[in-house]
Formats: structure tokens, sequence, C-alpha cells
């Protein structure tokens, strides 16, 4: 279990979209997560349970502990030494101070042009439902930081990638 507590973060690194940012004031977080993976051949599926939990004090901006059970899987498959690709489904609900549902389904895929570059280029949509503790739940595709202001949001990146 992993545990946070108030002061012991920055607010960049855990409240960094609409999902949780209600829940900024927490006294605390635990997380609980189990994962498992299996490969064979040139795939690999895997995925993971967690389980997170915000207490709330009397400096809490909210009343009752907010939970997140999240549930992702994922499929991995090498089609070439060059070429790799990636799908992944992603269902998040939320319970106690508020009622959200998410779910995000993303594809990926690189070529490696040599052992340090490869092109990249990832796909995600999500929707989600629901309250969040500071209104309407809205989409917010992992990792952009930027929430949708509505429900929905599609991301699309393509890129170049050189390790040093």
């Amino acid at each position: 279990m992993v545990r946070e507590t108030r002061g012991a973060s920055s607010a960049d690194s855990l409240f960094n979209s609409a999902v949780n940012a209600a829940y900024a004031s927490a006294k605390s977080i635990d997380i609980v997560r189990v994962a498992a993976n299996y490969a064979f051949s040139d795939v690999t599926l895997g995925g993971y349970y967690s389980d997170s939990r915000y207490a709330a004090d009397a400096a809490s901006r909210f009343t009752r502990t907010q939970v997140y059970r999240n549930a992702p899987v994922y499929g991995v498959w090498q089609a070439t030494a060059a070429v790799l690709m990636e799908l992944g489904d992603n269902f998040l609900k939320a319970s106690g101070d508020s009622s959200a549902r998410y779910r995000q389904v993303s594809l990926a895929g690189a070529h490696a042009l040599g052992k340090r570059t490869d092109l990249y280029g990832v796909l995600g949509y999500t929707h989600a439902s629901g309250s969040n503790g500071l209104g309407a739940a809205q989409g917010a595709v992992g990792a952009t930081s930027v929430d949708a202001g509505g429900p929905s949001q599609a991301r699309a990146n393509l890129g170049i990638r050189h390790r040093f």
C-alpha cells in the first residue's frame, strides 16, 4: 500500500486533472494495486486493479471518503523487431463523495528507426459520466493535463523520439 499525506507531494503531481482535482485537500490517500501480465511469443497481455481512497478531515473541502477503483487491461504486440503496437482499455469508477465513471481506450504504435530513435503515434479517447465533486464529470485522456470541458475527449500524438 502507498500512502500520500497532505503536503508530501506537489499539487501538479497528484491532482493534475478534473478526475481528482476536487480532492486536492485530502488528508491522505491510500492506494492498493495488484497487477499481472503474461508474455507469450510476440504478444504480452496484462492489466491491474487499484483502489485509491482519499480521506477527509476538518481541513478538507469534502466530507466523505472518496474512492476510485481502476481496472485497465492492455495488449502489446511486437509485430517485427522494429514495430510495436499497443491497445489499452481502462475503466475507472468513483464512489463515496462522487459518482463519476470514466472509460478510456487507447492505441499506440512505434517504429524503430535505429537503436535509439523511433517514430511513435498515440490515439486516445475517453468518456466520463456522473459527477466528480466539482460538478459534471469531464473527460480527461490520461497524461494530457488538459481537461475536456465536457464529457468526452480525444487525443492524437505523433512524434519522433531519440534516447540519449
